[in-house]
């Protein structure tokens, strides 16, 4: 039986090249037919406007074979600029030739992805050359995904560390790459402590090359590293890396890491030296409480660029008092912040947080920058002082904020007030007696 397409499917759209069909959706609900899956293999090759594909849960229940044809159907569009894959399982052999074939692909995403293939030393071999000779990737994002040979794998955690390493190092030769995410799966078995942690550790750890070769790559500007344990001197050779031979993009930085003294100094430099404008840190080990410090007075000087700050973790629970204070007090001076998420149960701490994030809302940037102004009497200064007092009238901290910061600037705006009061009186005074002098009539005496 013929099958019978709506007008307006993805696959009919595509047969009559419909230029405004730039992202296709795939799931297993929209090409549930075997038919369907034939005719949209057919309709893509004269796909000449579509930009960008996304696999969610999509499932092919006879084997490998219509998913390597549909996926090598997908080389033959010409304009395929990103390519995502979410719950589904791809045949690694055909990502290989993706990154061969398609002439424009600069996103590739694999989400909770099963990355099937037969024969691993020659099979995953051929992804990593594949992926060492690319020059149009800019965004790259493995995440929680299983790499599964055909044969039973006893080990598949360290398996996935393994490929995924192998994989980071790949990656780290595209020049043009400016984006990667890279989140290992988490552990199935919770109850490993102690002894099986460290060993675990061992295991997940990345080769030094790998990250110097992460940390110098030219256009690189938001790395995401989740699920990969870092010590203390890892952290340090990655962000000793963005700063050699020259500073490079970074703007994101987030990862899992083990927080102390040589970690904190390491990317306390990379916040004085670079334009980084988030720094995310779960933190899987304080190994010294007193540790953001060094990062709270790296935050204070009015070079940094960061608007987002984020300290999670189990770990981060155990800040000293110490530590707690010189956020606080950072938080008083860095006007840039937007956005700051500390997992510590302190009330004091986060009402502090939530009130300074708050002015910056209102702007104390720009009152920061006008305030030499303002001592030179510069009246487009004074008048954002003016507004942010304004703004904030029924908020009485706030007014005490912004008047203890610029004491001369509401001395003379109060004296302004006051004799703008006497100028009224005085007015008024003359007013009263000019109308009173109205009502009188003089004679031709002058009386």
């Amino acid at each position: 039986m013929a099958l019978t397409l709506a007008d307006d499917s993805p696959t009919r759209r595509l047969e009559k090249n419909d230029p405004a069909l730039q992202h296709l959706y795939l799931s297993s609900d929209t090409t549930s037919d075997e038919g369907e899956l034939e005719a949209l293999i057919e309709a893509l090759a004269g796909a000449q406007h579509l930009c960008h594909v996304y696999f969610r849960n999509f499932k092919v229940f006879h084997g490998n074979c219509p998913m390597k044809r549909l996926l090598a159907a997908m080389t033959t569009v010409p304009q395929l600029e990103s390519l995502a894959f979410h719950c589904t399982e791809v045949p690694l052999d055909c990502l290989t030739l993706l990154l061969q074939e398609a002439p424009v692909l600069t996103a590739l995403g694999l989400r909770y992805c099963k990355l099937r293939y037969q024969r691993q030393q020659v099979e995953f071999q051929a992804f990593e050359q594949a992926l060492r000779q690319n020059t149009s990737l800019t965004d790259v994002c493995i995440e929680c995904c299983d790499w599964q040979a055909e044969e039973h794998n006893s080990n598949n955690s360290n398996n996935n560390h393994h490929q995924t390493s192998s994989f980071l190092e790949a990656i780290s030769y595209i020049p043009s790459l400016r984006h990667v995410e890279c989140v290992l799966p988490k552990n199935k078995s919770t109850n490993q402590q102690n002894a099986h942690q460290l060993a675990r550790r061992g295991r997940n750890r990345l080769p030094p090359s790998t990250l110097e070769r992460m940390g110098q790559m030219p256009q690189l500007s938001s790395l995401r590293l989740r699920n990969i344990w870092f010590p203390q001197e890892d952290v340090a050779l990655l962000c000793q890396s963005f700063q050699s031979p020259s500073p490079n993009r970074l703007q994101k930085l987030i990862l899992s890491c083990d927080l102390g003294r040589t970690s904190a100094t390491a990317l306390a430099t990379v916040l004085l030296h670079a334009n980084l404008t988030q720094l995310s840190l779960r933190i899987d080990a304080l190994d010294d409480p007193d540790a953001p410090v060094i990062l709270a007075h790296a935050l204070a000087q009015t070079s940094t660029s960061l608007q987002h700050f984020h300290l999670s973790g189990a770990a981060a629970s155990q800040l000293s008092t110490k530590s707690k204070t010189a956020l606080c007090d950072m938080m008083a001076t860095n006007t840039a912040l937007e956005f700051v998420r500390l997992e510590v149960a302190d009330y004091h701490l986060q009402a502090q947080i939530a009130f300074y994030l708050q002015l910056n809302h209102w702007g104390r940037r720009e009152l920061f920058q006008g305030l030499r102004q303002c001592s030179n009497g510069s009246s487009d200064s004074e008048e954002l002082w003016f507004r942010a007092l304004y703004q904030n009238a029924t908020h009485l901290r706030a007014i005490h904020h912004f008047v203890a910061l610029n004491p001369g600037l509401f001395a003379r705006a109060a004296l302004q007030v006051e004799e703008q009061r006497q100028q009224q009186q005085q007015c008024c005074k003359l007013q009263h007696f000019d109308s009173f002098d109205q009502g009188i009539e003089y004679d031709s005496d002058g009386w």
